[in-house]
């Protein structure tokens, strides 16, 4: 304390208000005096000289408190903030004083209100922002910690390039977009032999084997997920294998046949010689060869031919006398065909009836 000493009569320490109070040295104009934190006390200095009475004076004083510990809550990254640009913040709501928002780093955030612990807080899309929260208690503080939120984007939609196709020479550059969010890297589908030299970089050179067919993944990928492109590079040529069956000869004057497809790359596209057919399946009414030639999805065709051969249906008409007198006879005739054959089993172009039926 800081009275002042008397220079006639003695001096006295006294509490007139607030509890909890003590002095070292109540007679002490500068003692040391005590008290609890958060109270507020009025003492008294009286100054007595008997019998000629006493002065008295008052100070007051306060024992603030330090203001609770800020706490501003776990940081927000990761998963959960994907597609987001608003979040309620999380500091804890102090027992005495107030806690207030600070923006250390991060572009455009926005406070709804720095004074709420638990505010929302908006930001950009894909920015990471450092918030201090700090508490008081006046005249004592602040505490201070620090969060971070992150608002994670999706990745960045993948595009794996052109397809490539045909390559002569066994080496090519690949052509996916560069990630504007996430991480890219190359993953080889299918096909041997093959190699990426660099599977994060977006335009790795790539080589493989000629003949060979590959279909290589760009994957795009941030804590938000992944996105995914697929490009098919070819070198050389592959083509499928393309089966018609055997020639092959029938009775009518139509067929249908159908191309058997393997290998390659497809979706195939179809052309027939003899048919305005763009399918698997072709409607044959010519006798003769007919062929079909089958592209793949990289540009590589092959062929196939088959003979068939339309034999048209013979259509009989039975000529000869359609009565005769009992005892008697008549002779059946058809057209000339390769062979014959009547109900009773007579293998000849005509038959002598003797019995009246139906033949």
């Amino acid at each position: 304390l800081a009275a002042n000493t008397p220079s006639v009569g003695a001096g006295t320490w006294g509490i007139v208000s607030g509890s909890g109070g003590s002095f070292t040295n109540i007679n002490s104009p500068t003692t040391t005096f005590s008290g609890i934190a958060g109270e507020s006390y009025q003492l008294q200095w009286t100054i007595s000289n008997a019998p000629c009475g006493s002065s008295s004076d008052d100070v007051v004083v306060t024992f603030h408190k330090m203001p609770p510990m800020a706490n501003a809550g776990p940081d927000q990254t990761g998963a959960a903030m994907c597609g987001l640009t608003t979040t309620q913040l999380e500091g804890n709501i102090p027992a005495y004083g107030y806690g207030v928002w600070n923006h250390v780093s991060g572009s455009n955030p926005v406070f709804e209100n720095i004074w709420s612990p638990t505010t929302q807080f908006t930001g950009e899309p894909g920015e990471t922002y450092v918030l201090q929260y700090l508490t008081y208690n006046d005249p004592c503080g602040p505490y201070g910690d620090y969060v971070t939120i992150t608002f994670e984007q999706n990745p960045t939609t993948a595009n794996a390039g052109p397809d490539q196709l045909n390559i002569t020479e066994n080496f090519t550059n690949l052509a996916a977009n560069e990630p504007a969010t996430g991480t890219g890297i190359w993953q080889i589908i299918s096909g041997t032999n093959g190699n990426i030299l660099s599977v994060e970089d977006n335009t790795s050179p790539f080589t493989g084997t000629q003949g060979e067919t590959y279909t290589l993944a760009w994957n795009i990928t941030n804590d938000c997920g992944t996105s995914t492109d697929t490009v098919i590079i070819s070198f050389g040529c592959q083509p499928p294998v393309v089966t018609l069956g055997n020639d092959t000869s029938i009775c009518g004057f139509s067929t249908t046949i159908e191309v058997q497809v393997s290998g390659g790359v497809s979706p195939y596209t179809y052309q027939w010689s003899n048919s305005s057919s763009t399918d698997s399946v072709c409607n044959i009414n010519i006798s003769g060869n007919h062929v079909v030639t089958v592209t793949d999805n990289t540009g590589c065709s092959a062929t196939d031919t088959i003979m068939i051969v339309l034999n048209p249906i013979p259509y009989p008409f039975v000529t000869g006398a359609q009565s005769f007198c009992e005892g008697g006879s008549t002779i059946l005739s058809t057209q000339p065909f390769s062979s014959y054959e009547w109900q009773d089993g007579s293998a000849t172009q005509s038959i002598t009836i003797t019995d009246p039926g139906t033949y």
